[in-house]
């Protein structure tokens, strides 16, 4: 696996579970390395809030990160 694969899958899933962290710290505590990976996920999610005030669950629209990103791409 080449690094920027790599890269990209931990960018996707910090993207991913943006707002849907539930705050086990278990990716910190399986991370080998000791980066504190749940710091990513809980800044993502301040991200949402502040720039598009969405909260994951609380509607049935699906993330604005999924959404923005997509409309680039059309």
């Amino acid at each position: 696996i080449r690094t920027s694969e790599i890269r990209s899958f931990h960018i996707g899933r910090a993207l991913h579970l943006g707002g849907r962290c539930t705050g086990c710290l278990e990716c910190d505590r399986a991370c080998p390395v000791g980066i504190p990976i749940s710091l990513i996920t809980r800044k993502v999610a301040s991200s949402l809030v502040h720039l598009y005030e969405y909260h994951a669950g609380e509607n049935s629209l699906p993330s604005p990160l999924i959404t923005s990103l997509d409309e680039g791409n059309q």
